[in-house]
């Protein structure tokens, strides 16, 4: 029995004395992992920061050649202005030169396009309302609107983690006067997945849309009063006549 005794208080003694060693010796792994990445860490500060003091370097040269050129520039332009008040300041005898219009062609190309392009703006949106514009559903627009409102970034990452069923089943809870739409993706995509169902409903969104935006060359021009659902944007790329979007398309009745 004494035997048996010595031999556990031995092997408890090893045990221990084992369980001592395994810990000096992670310790030292653990230290060493410690080291070497705060080495890996500071090496890598180091380049970055030599970067750094590079590309400031590299700007601030820039800043003073940048400044230097607009010193130059300034200079040249206070003198030109001094010269040219002593030109006029010195008496009567400024040249005065006509203008002269070398390229006749060109001012009779534009007064041509002036008289032949003479559109009728008000009857061509007129027009285009009686023919075009039809079904606009602005209730429905609003809730497509509200839908893609609820889905935002937070929510988008929350279904990403869902499987299809939990995200379908989430989109037509927030859908319920919508859910032609969301069968519709299922025809198209078999299952639900977020990631596409966004841009999905972005298009949709500019499908469904019931204004029709009236693009003009000039800001005074103003056609919302023909209908609730004009707007009426400038765009200084026109030259004459007027650009409509609709439903996604446009209609093109100008020079640019």
């Amino acid at each position: 029995m004494d035997t048996e005794l010595v031999v556990l208080i031995v092997l408890f003694v090893f045990i221990i004395l084992l369980i001592f060693l395994m810990y000096i010796f992670l310790k030292r792994i653990v230290e060493k992992i410690n080291k070497v990445s705060k080495e890996y860490y500071l090496d890598k500060v180091q380049v970055y920061d030599h970067l750094i003091q590079e590309k400031e370097k590299k700007l601030n040269e820039l800043n003073e050649e940048i400044a230097k050129k607009n010193d130059e520039i300034n200079e040249k332009n206070s003198n030109e202005g001094i010269a040219n008040i002593n030109n006029v300041s010195s008496g009567y005898d400024v040249n005065i030169k006509k203008i002269d219009y070398q390229d006749e062609d060109i001012l009779q190309q534009i007064k041509l396009v002036d008289e032949k392009f003479n559109l009728d703006e008000e009857k061509l949106i007129k027009d285009f309302l009686v023919k075009k514009v039809k079904d606009n559903n602005f209730d429905r627009y609003d809730q497509i609107k509200k839908i893609r409102a609820r889905l935002n970034s937070k929510v988008c990452y929350d279904l990403s983690t869902k499987n299809a069923k939990d995200q379908e089943a989430f989109i037509r809870e927030i859908s319920s006067e919508c859910q032609d739409i969301i069968d519709d993706y299922i025809n198209k995509n078999k299952k639900m997945n977020i990631i596409t169902f966004k841009p999905y409903l972005e298009k949709v969104i500019k499908e469904e849309d019931p204004f029709v935006y009236v693009y003009v060359s000039d800001d005074k021009k103003n056609y919302n009063y023909l209908s609730d659902n004009i707007l009426t944007i400038q765009d200084k790329k026109i030259y004459r006549g007027i650009m409509i979007k609709y439903k996604n398309k446009m209609y093109d009745f100008c020079i640019k």
